[in-house]
């Protein structure tokens, strides 16, 4: 009788090697500076795919490299993805592009609240700047005026 090699027995997925939690982590570590080197691992078996749509991931996962304006409809799928994973650069970009363009920039400010609660550095510095420039009557006043109000207890 001859040996008969059956690949189905042989095929050793990612998941056989480690557990789902650690390779959750190392692409938690690779979407991190780069959402590009996270498609890339996605690429390169189904188990990584799979694994790669989890909130967790696109929380952590960096938009350095994706631009601002002008974004391909696969980075505008991404972005939209990491805004629902809570994602605080994410919601930061949609707070400052929509309180610039929006017509109801309280709406707005909501997602600039959010990122400073997860905090966001930059949504820190806005909302300090924020609190340090309504401390005087006349700046309270033109505050008041944009819709920016806000107490300097937060909220």
């Amino acid at each position: 009788m001859a040996d008969h090699f059956n690949e189905e027995e042989h095929k050793v997925g990612m998941t056989n090697i480690l557990p789902n939690d650690k390779l959750t982590e190392v692409l938690t570590k690779v979407a991190s500076p780069s959402f590009i080197d996270l498609f890339e691992a996605k690429l390169t078996c189904r188990d990584l795919c799979g694994l790669a749509k989890k909130d967790h991931i696109f929380q952590q996962a960096s938009l350095e490299n994706i631009p601002h304006s002008w974004c391909t409809n696969a980075e505008v799928l991404f972005l939209k993805r990491c805004k629902e994973s809570g994602n605080p650069d994410a919601i930061f970009r949609e707070g400052m592009h929509g309180y610039f363009t929006s017509k109801n920039p309280e709406l707005e400010l909501k997602f600039l609240e959010t990122a400073y609660e997860k905090g966001h550095i930059e949504a820190t510095s806005i909302k300090a700047s924020r609190i340090e420039d309504q401390s005087t009557p006349a700046k309270q006043k033109g505050f008041k005026h944009k819709g920016l109000s806000m107490d300097a207890g937060g909220g």
